[in-house]
């Protein structure tokens, strides 16, 4: 969720979405995905302040902004694990909010690193925050996610 302003922020199976899904995961999928649509919209506008501030600006300049929209994509996540989720598939589901808790994590990191003005370590975590936010859209396309998997 916040994967543009990571400094613009392994499942088992094939790579196809489940599509076969009972009754209750489909409606999980529904709650879950309406949350993930909430976060992003939470933390668009902290992506476009990341977006608008001048190129060469000092990390720190945006270690308050990167911490706001931290704090609204833990909130999202908080939602999400409130969630009652069905046990099908729940392999996949755990490996998803692991790479997010993994995702939250180096994001953190990158935060400090910012405040810190230490551009060469935010820019390793940029990188890493990137490569965990392909793993975590990858995962929810395979659990069936359709908006958790965008943003």
């Amino acid at each position: 969720m916040l994967g543009s302003a990571a400094l613009a922020v392994a499942g088992c199976g094939d790579d196809k979405p489940s599509t076969s899904s009972s009754p209750a995961k489909g409606a999980y999928i529904a709650r879950a995905d309406a949350i993930c649509r909430d976060i992003a919209a939470a933390t668009r506008r902290y992506e476009n302040q990341i977006d608008a501030l001048p190129p060469g600006s000092k990390p720190n300049a945006a270690s308050g902004i990167l911490d706001a929209g931290l704090a609204e994509t833990r909130r999202g996540l908080a939602r999400l694990r409130a969630l009652p989720a069905p046990s099908e598939d729940r392999a996949t589901l755990d490996a998803y909010y692991d790479s997010f808790g993994k995702s939250l994590r180096a994001y953190t990191r990158l935060v400090n690193a910012a405040r810190d003005n230490d551009r060469p370590q935010a820019t390793k975590l940029a990188a890493q925050t990137d490569a965990l936010a392909t793993e975590q859209r990858e995962l929810a396309k395979r659990y069936g996610f359709r908006t958790c998997r965008s943003a």
